[in-house]
Formats: C-alpha cells, sequence, structure tokens
C-alpha cells in the first residue's frame, strides 16, 4: 500500500476518539497533495510549500479528514 494510504488508515483506526477538530479542509486539496508527495517523495517539503502547506498542516489535515466519515471517503476516491 501507499504510505499516505497506510497514514490515512491509522487516522481512520483512531477516528471517533472523540477530538474537536474544527472544520474539515478541502479534501481535493489534501489528495492533490498526498499525490504529488507519492509522485516525489524527496522533495515533500517543497510539495507542501507549493501548495502553501506546512508538514504539521497536512498531517492536522488528514486528521480532520479521518475524523470524518463523508470527507474519508471523499479522501479515498480522490486518491484513485
Amino acid at each position: 500500500m501507499r504510505a499516505h494510504k497506510l497514514l490515512l488508515l491509522g487516522f481512520l483506526a483512531t477516528s471517533g476518539c472523540g477530538w474537536l477538530w474544527g472544520d474539515t479542509p478541502d479534501v481535493a486539496k489534501v489528495a492533490a497533495v498526498a499525490k504529488k508527495i507519492e509522485a516525489d517523495p524527496a522533495n515533500v517539503d517543497e510539495v507542501l510549500k507549493d501548495a502553501g502547506m506546512t508538514r504539521k498542516e497536512f498531517e492536522a489535515d488528514l486528521y480532520k479528514i479521518a475524523e470524518d466519515a463523508d470527507a474519508s471517503e471523499a479522501y479515498a476516491k480522490a486518491l484513485k
């Protein structure tokens, strides 16, 4: 499996823990960034910078997506 899918699966396994994350991020944007990272893993920071994100923000967005069933489904579809 791809690294970001494994990461998301880990987040999904912890969903329902009661975290209050706020609004769900732009799922299409996060998925597009994940695809770019997968295509060029040696340049993660550059990919994130081009997307206007930090590693911490990207990770937080993944957690937010994992907390929302609809967003998780949309993310999984966007990765295909």
